[in-house]
Order: structure tokens, then sequence, then C-alpha cells
């Protein structure tokens, strides 16, 4: 069966012209409307192309394609006009995704080519879909036979995972999410490699042993060997393999590379992968967002933003920013959360107020003769180093750094 590809262009005699061009490559379905194109892509008929003219009596056909963008990712659009206009191709890419803009008088080869070009992206696009959904599928049937002797929620840790790598990786515009779905699901098959005392210290936030840490560590790098022999899986191979990487820009570290070296894919699996190990310590989505921007230089501020933008809660955030400090540990640049106060209730220093060494030496001197009402409530500049914690702070939040790490 051919493929169909529907013409909209209100010149009857242009729409016949063209579709004999192409009659023996595609079944051509011609209106002459925006209402009866977006009718004709209501029919349970799988288009794959759209081809327009940009003025129509109805409206117009850029405004036409952004709304079947959407709807129909896999269905190619072309623009066909005679409309001489310089801004036209420019608007075309940025709101309609079009594949070819094409002046008309067109040459006949010209168009001839350009279907068949738009044929054969779709048919990419279509056969990276089935792939995406046998292997996932494929992926998250294995994943369930593990809920009986390993892990009972692994499969749904799996299915939330992937789905928010999509859902990140269609915000931010990646092209093509199949192969981010598929490591993203492996992330979580790969706990299961570890051992089972390795597995319940990480969910439980109990503290990791330095081999331990290198195990979880490498559950991408252990992934992507066993996959490295299957052609179809290569795209997972490369993300996977550089999930691991920091992004730091000291090219000599052990497992660093710079952000122009690692995949955008590889980078948001990293960061996806690290806030829900966080999430299972227990922590909000919020919460853990703050606590991997602490970590200079292992995530891309840009991932980051977008995470925040889809699932953080502005005020869970700062709430989670805000810490209860002594007096002695305040560090320059801090912002006071609320007003430092005196046992009294006087205030010594408003809320708002970036600390300063002045500031900090007051409220230091009020402290050593026992006239502030400690702790006092802080957060931190983004890019601030935390102050050092006591020994028991450390000790009470190793697990989590742990996991993040």
């Amino acid at each position: 069966m051919k493929p169909c590809v529907l013409f909209v262009d209100e010149d009857q005699t242009a729409l016949t012209s063209y579709a004999r061009l192409v009659r023996n490559m595609v079944d051509v379905r011609a209106v002459t409307t925006v209402a009866a194109a977006a009718a004709a892509l209501r029919e349970p008929v799988p288009f794959a192309a759209i081809v327009t003219e940009e003025l129509l009596p109805d409206g117009r056909g850029l405004t036409f394609l952004a709304t079947a963008m959407a709807d129909h990712p896999e269905t190619m659009r072309l623009v066909l006009t005679s409309v001489d206009e310089c801004r036209l191709p420019i608007e075309a890419i940025n709101t309609a995704g079009v594949f070819r803009f094409l002046t008309k008088p067109c040459k006949p080869e010209v168009f001839i080519r350009a279907i068949g070009d738009a044929l054969s992206q779709h048919m990419r696009l279509r056969r990276a879909r089935e792939l995406r959904e046998q292997t996932g599928d494929g992926i998250v049937e294995l994943l369930a036979g593990f809920q009986t002797g390993v892990e009972p929620d692994l499969s749904a840790r799996a299915v939330a995972l992937r789905q928010r790598a999509r859902e990140v990786a269609q915000a931010m515009k990646l092209p093509f999410t199949a192969d981010l779905e598929v490591g993203a699901l492996l992330m979580r098959l790969g706990v299961a490699t570890i051992p089972k005392h390795v597995r319940d210290k990480l969910h439980s936030g109990e503290r990791l042993e330095p081999a331990e840490v290198d195990l979880v560590e490498r559950i991408p790098e252990v992934i992507a060997h066993l996959l490295e022999h299957n052609p179809r899986l290569l795209g997972v191979v490369e993300i996977l393999r550089h999930e691991a990487k920091v992004l730091v820009q000291d090219p000599d570290a052990p497992r660093a590379a710079t952000r122009k070296d690692v995949p955008l894919a590889a980078r948001i699996l990293r960061a996806l992968a690290d806030i829900h190990i966080l999430e299972e310590f227990g922590l909000s989505t919020s919460a853990a967002l703050v606590r991997i921007r602490q970590v200079v230089g292992r995530y891309d501020s840009d991932v980051l933003k977008t995470i925040e933008h889809l699932y953080a809660d502005p005020n869970a955030m700062a709430a989670a920013q805000m810490q209860e400090l002594m007096v002695v540990d305040l560090v320059s640049g801090m912002v006071l959360a609320v007003d430092a106060l005196s046992h009294d209730g006087v205030p010594l220093v408003s809320k708002g107020t970036v600390l300063s060494p002045t500031h900090i030496e007051h409220l230091r001197l009020y402290a050593e003769l026992g006239e502030v009402a400690e702790p006092v409530y802080v957060i931190r500049r983004e890019g601030q180093a935390a102050p050092e914690a006591s020994p028991a702070a450390a000790e009470s939040a190793t697990g989590p750094d742990t996991a993040a790490g």
C-alpha cells in the first residue's frame, strides 16, 4: 500500500498538477481549505506528509501545520507557496517544524525529490517509534520478571523514570527520544545487577562503603557493555557510557568530560537518575533538585532548569534551601530567611539581608553574650559552598549524598 499525502491548496489546477507528479509514489488526498484539511486528519488514515499553500481561504497554512505537528509528529510538513515573503521560511521552521519550504513555480524534479525525502524521514520516525515501543515494552516485561525475586516495584520505578525522561527531552526539543527512554528503563534494570545487600542499603539511605559506591556508579557502564553487540541499541549504549561522566572543565579528571562532549540525552539521564534515587530516600522532587544543585560540575544547568520548570514547587524549593544554623556557622553571602532576633524578640538583622562579615561579627558579639535566639534561618545563594557540617549532621546526611554521587 502506498503512503498517503494530504495536499491543501485553493488552486485546483496546482493541486492536480503537483499530485500528478507523485501519483506513482503516493496516494493523494486533495482539499482546498484548512477546515477540510483538519477534518481529513481526524480520519483513521495515517498521512505520511502534508503539503500546503500558506494563504488559504479560511486561514494560514503555517498555523494549520503547527497544530498538525502537535497531534501528528510523524507526519512530515511541507509548504509550497506563491507568497513572496523572505521571513516565511524562518517562521515555518520555528513554529511549524516544516521539513521543506518550496516556492511556486517549483521545478518537477525538486518537488518529486522533496516528497521522496519526506517519505523517507516519515519512515525513519515511524520505525524509531516502533523500536522504542517494542524495545521498551520488552524491557518492561523483563523488569516485571524481577518482581518476585529482586525488587517488587522495580518495573514501576523504571516506567516512571522513562516517562520523565521523555517529558524532559521533549521540553528541551530533543528530536529523538527513543534511545533515552530505553536507557532510562535500563538504568533501573541495572539496579538488579548489584548485590541485594547493596540495593537494600541504597534504598534505605544507609551509608555505602567506597567499593559499594563504585558498584552503583558503574551500573550504566555494565549495562552498556551488555548491549554493545546489538546494533539496534548502539544509541542507547552511547547514552549510558556518557551518563557516568561528570561535567567538569578539567579534562584530566577521572571519568570527566566537558559539556560539549556529552550528548544532551546523557545529561538528562544523569540528572533524572540521581533525582529518582533521592526521591526513594523520601525527598520531594523539589528538595532533590536543591540537593543536586549543590554538587558543582556534575549536572547540566539547562537540564536542571527544565526539570525544575516541569516538576518543582517554587515554595517547596525555597523551604528546602532554608537551613538552620548556629551563628558560629554563618558564612558571608548567605541570606537571612527570617529576622535574626534577640531572646527578647528585638530584630538584630532583618530578613532578606545578604550577610556581610560585618553582619556576622555583629551577630557573633551578641551570641557570645547569649543574646541571640538560635538557630538562625538562612538561604545559601546558588553556587555558594555549604558550611562544614558538624559530625552528627554529616553522619545523618550520608545516605542521600552518597546516592546522588
